[in-house]
């Protein structure tokens, strides 16, 4: 994951994707998408935690990484099929792929594989 200081400096490369305290300009660096990713993190629990108050027991996925390993398989996410079962394909790691302020965070394929998911289970935009 690429970095950039204030000062747009693309100088660091933190393998964790974390932010890191720049010794060049002596302020922290923020890895681009980071906060994006913490807001997608933070939806994928909100949806888990509403999944299991409807019955539904879902695996925690604890970072980006695994929420990318699970897209770039042949199965569907943890508790795909009983939440669309209960008309709730909202909180599928699926959806949460596709809406519109996360998709920068997946590749095509692992976007196109989630929508794929979704419309095969009758998912329908509104």
């Amino acid at each position: 994951m690429q970095n950039d200081c204030v000062g747009s400096a693309d100088h660091l490369n933190s393998p964790e994707g974390t932010p890191q305290l720049c010794i060049m300009h002596y302020e922290l660096c923020i890895p681009k998408g980071y906060f994006m990713e913490q807001k997608f993190i933070e939806a994928l629990l909100s949806a888990r935690e509403k999944a299991g108050a409807l019955g539904v027991r879902i695996r925690p996925i604890q970072d980006l990484k695994a929420a990318r390993r699970c897209l770039s398989g042949h199965k569907e996410s943890d508790g795909f099929w009983a939440l669309a079962d209960l008309g709730r394909l909202d909180l599928t790691l699926e959806a949460l792929a596709v809406q519109k302020g996360f998709t920068q965070l997946f590749t095509d394929q692992q976007a196109n594989t989630a929508l794929e998911r979704l419309l095969s289970a009758g998912w329908r935009f509104t």
